[in-house]
């Protein structure tokens, strides 16, 4: 696995906390984890495993999970509800891919992904300021719609967002 530059990894563990701290204080009760937990996405009937940079499993899954799910890629597969992603988008072809990536893997048909931010900080070729969040929201009738946020706080304004997301 590649290392992370020391600012992106700072963006991932603030979210990291915010989160865990959102789960704790709205008494979620689930698991959060960063990029070093996987989960298998099972893409087209394929084991794929994927490690978002973030990622949210409700309670109702986290505590369902056998000994072999949770310290394994082994039995059956699961997914978490919230993922989170944090890069530098600096070219339609760099958004085109995560867009791919969040449509075709993270929002797969049978995967439980509810909500998925992508953070896109950095700086760009002329050493200017990259910042913007975009989402994509599973709607009831499993279509995938992407929003493109300005930058804000990630703070409980978008975190409240998953809780009605049940």
């Amino acid at each position: 696995m590649p290392q992370t530059p020391y600012f992106r990894e700072k963006v991932v563990a603030e979210t990291v906390r915010q989160l865990g701290n959102w789960n704790i204080e709205t008494h979620q009760n689930g698991g959060v984890t960063s990029s070093q937990g996987g989960f298998d996405f099972n893409v087209k009937g394929q084991r794929t495993i994927r490690a978002p940079d973030v990622a949210f499993t409700s309670k109702q899954t986290d505590r369902n999970l056998s000994a072999i799910q949770g310290w394994t890629f082994q039995g059956q597969p699961f997914t978490p509800m919230f993922v989170v992603e944090v890069d530098c988008i600096k070219s339609e072809s760099d958004f085109q891919a995560f867009d791919d990536r969040f449509r075709n893997e993270l929002f797969a048909p049978g995967t439980s992904v509810k909500l998925g931010f992508l953070i896109s900080i950095g700086k760009n070729n002329n050493n200017q300021d990259i910042q913007n969040i975009h989402s994509w929201r599973r709607y009831e009738n499993n279509t995938v719609h992407h929003y493109e946020h300005g930058w804000r706080d990630m703070n409980t304004k978008i975190l409240s967002f998953i809780y009605f997301m049940k």
